[in-house]
This record gives C-alpha cells, sequence and structure tokens, in this order.
C-alpha cells in the first residue's frame, strides 16, 4: 500500500499533517538527486567497478568479473571514491540506495541510470 509513497495520511487529515508529509517528500526528492548528481560523475567503468562494490564484492573479485588485473580495479575504486565524495563502502551502499541503483550481478552489463 505505501509502495514509493513517503507517508500516507488517513482523512480526515489536518494541515500540519500534510504540510509535515510535503515537506519530507520534497527532502527525500532533494537526497535522491543530490546522489544521482554524485553518481553521475562516474564513468561507465567506474559506475561498473561502483555496483559490483555495493554488492558486497572484493576488488580481487570484481577483477575477475571484470576481466582486468587488481590494479585497475584499485584504480577505479579510488576514483569512485574520490569522485562520490565518500570514504566508506558502507556510505557507498547509502548512496546507490538513495540513488536506487542496484548492485551488480554476474552477467550484468552496465545500465545507466535511469
Amino acid at each position: 500500500m505505501k509502495r514509493g509513497a513517503v507517508d500516507f495520511l488517513l482523512k480526515p487529515f489536518r494541515d500540519d499533517e500534510l504540510l509535515c508529509a510535503v515537506a519530507q517528500a520534497l527532502a527525500r526528492s532533494a537526497e535522491v538527486v543530490e546522489s544521482r548528481v554524485r553518481l553521475a560523475k562516474l564513468t561507465p567503468r567506474e559506475f561498473e567497478v561502483f555496483r559490483w562494490l555495493i554488492a558486497g564484492l572484493i576488488s580481487k573479485e570484481i577483477g575477475a568479473e571484470m576481466g582486468v588485473t587488481l590494479r585497475t580495479i584499485k584504480e577505479h575504486r579510488v576514483r569512485v571514491m574520490q569522485k562520490t565524495g565518500v570514504v566508506s563502502v558502507v556510505e557507498l551502499v547509502r548512496l546507490a540506495l538513495n540513488a536506487g541503483v542496484a548492485p551488480g550481478q554476474p552477467g550484468m552489463a552496465w545500465r545507466a541510470i535511469t
């Protein structure tokens, strides 16, 4: 019933309840936009590494999945962290959740942020 909704109000509702719900929705929308702007800075290859990172893979596993060296993955990982402005994978996961980005899955090609 609440799929994608910030909140729902039961009738009759008070004006302050409506205003509070609208304020929450606007704040959430701003978070989503800000997260997507940060992710838009990534190149397609960096975005692919980002998706594997939020899936919980370590650099060695990501390299094997993408068919590149560990050193290349480490370089991409550093750029992902710098461009998104985070210092941990936990923050990357939060960023992905806010932006609505799904983790990478084996055999899955890169998809643009929608």
